[in-house]
């Protein structure tokens, strides 16, 4: 009967150490799955947060020069000789060069400064109030460059620009940007996909010349093609995940604006980001598996040192009835109140 009941004890211990490893179990995982999904939201956000941070930094530079060069026209706009504004931008050129001013005639100020075919081309009839041209290869320079222009009146009635140009070489390391250890980087697009200004990074595609064609050639789907190529014409804020020389990677991307259709796209492969996710639920496993061995070694110790308890007292029983029925004389142990009634009889008094 002890025997029966040992083994049904034991059976329900080991049917609730189960049930307890199951529900452990499932907490586990949904804690985990909670946490990966919280980390990987948080690598978005730092993706997203330093991809608006070299975006500002060219941002800021642009809207400087902007203020600069509206003063300018400020200026230029109350000169009405030709000899007054050769002058004036000649003496501004000392302390900032690259700035010029295209009139409709095609001349060209301040005196001596030729004209960047490409430049001239994009401000014909071009109506803006200001903008960004694209990079492109300076007809005068030979240089890769871009230029800010402001549409200003002249005090005639004509129509000119005052442009200033930069070096992309010069500029792109100021706002390009690398994460997780080198391994991501950005590009700067238009709206329709075209690489503008790609940055120094060895991991860079020096020839690709449309993001939206090599995504589409990397095997992507139309559906988030489309949802991604929208995001960028509606001038939104975001990221996607899209396969890209045949690894997933994550694009996060934000507009530029400052009167431009330019975008700041970061690249990162998501095997780059993921693994620093899966770095920090390797140790929260370590030390989940760790807590659950310390709590094991305290249970298995536990019951150790309940057996050997229940082992000397075993043996201390059996030692004692060993001695009770040793004695030569009949021993027996009654209750203390009525009726007497024997507990126990050693075999002598059963005898």
């Amino acid at each position: 009967m002890r025997t029966e009941n040992s083994r049904q004890s034991k059976w329900k211990i080991a049917a609730a150490a189960v049930i307890t490893g199951v529900v452990l179990g499932i907490l586990t995982c949904t804690f985990l799955n909670a946490v990966r999904e919280q980390l990987w939201k948080q690598s978005i956000n730092t993706i997203l947060e330093s991809t608006q941070q070299g975006r500002n930094t060219l941002q800021v530079q642009l809207e400087e020069d902007y203020q600069t060069l509206s003063n300018i026209a400020d200026y230029l706009h109350q000169a009405d000789q030709p000899d007054m504004l050769d002058s004036q931008l000649t003496n501004y050129g000392q302390m900032d060069e690259g700035v010029s001013l295209y009139q409709e005639n095609g001349v060209c100020l301040p005196s001596g400064t030729q004209a960047d075919e490409a430049v001239a081309l994009a401000l014909m009839d071009n109506e803006k109030a200001y903008g960004v041209l694209d990079p492109h290869i300076s007809s005068v320079t030979g240089v890769n460059v871009f230029n800010l222009f402001i549409r200003m009146a002249m005090s005639d009635g004509s129509t000119a620009y005052l442009v200033k140009e930069y070096e992309v070489g010069a500029i792109v390391d100021s706002f390009s940007l690398s994460f997780y250890q080198n391994s991501g980087f950005s590009y700067v697009v238009d709206v329709d996909g075209n690489v503008l200004i790609r940055p120094p990074h060895p991991n860079s595609n020096k020839t690709v010349q449309n993001l939206y064609d090599i995504l589409r050639e990397s095997g992507n789907g139309e559906d988030s093609l489309q949802l991604f190529t929208e995001s960028l014409a509606g001038a939104k804020t975001g990221w996607a995940v899209l396969s890209y020389q045949g690894e997933q990677t994550v694009f996060c991307y934000i507009p530029l604006k400052m009167g431009s259709d330019w975008y700041l796209v970061s690249i990162i492969p998501q095997a780059v980001v993921s693994a620093q996710t899966n770095q920090i639920i390797r140790q929260t496993l370590t030390l989940i598996a760790a807590i659950i061995t310390g709590i094991a070694l305290l249970v298995a110790l536990y019951f150790y040192y309940a057996r050997q308890t229940a082992k000397r007292l075993r043996s201390q029983a059996d030692y004692i009835g060993h001695l009770y029925n040793a004695v030569p004389e009949g021993i027996a142990l009654l209750t203390m109140e009525r009726p007497y009634r024997f507990i126990q009889l050693n075999r002598e008094g059963l005898r």
